[in-house]
């Protein structure tokens, strides 16, 4: 996700309708991304109402004037309860996001591009 965009969404979803109240704890953690100066630090719970089986992530992007090598954070998903064994988290509980430089002007070299001499 570019700089420029301002911030980064992600979506929390269950697999199943429930009848009661469900909690889960995110959090940040820093890559080579830097909580303050590159994202904005988030640790939240994410309440899930009865019935309810999407809820969503926002982490707040630094949009500065400094040219800089693409960086990332992670986000991870976690019981707010770790004692609670009736939650379970899938596969997948962290995710690296990348945060895209978007300042200064540079040149993109892509794969596949040849120079053919006569």
């Amino acid at each position: 996700m570019s700089e420029v965009n301002g911030f980064w969404c992600s979506n929390a979803v269950l697999t199943c309708v429930v009848h009661f109240y469900l909690y889960f704890s995110y959090e940040t953690i820093d890559g080579t991304a830097t909580s303050g100066s590159d994202y904005v630090e988030k640790k939240d719970v994410l309440v899930f109402k009865p019935g309810e089986t999407l809820k969503h992530i926002d982490i707040t992007i630094v949009d500065d004037n400094e040219w800089e090598e693409n960086e990332v954070f992670f986000v991870k998903l976690s019981r707010f309860d770790p004692k609670d064994s009736s939650v379970e988290i899938g596969k997948l509980s962290v995710t690296e996001v990348t945060i895209i430089n978007d300042d200064g002007k540079y040149i993109r070299f892509y794969d596949n591009h040849y120079i053919i001499r006569p």
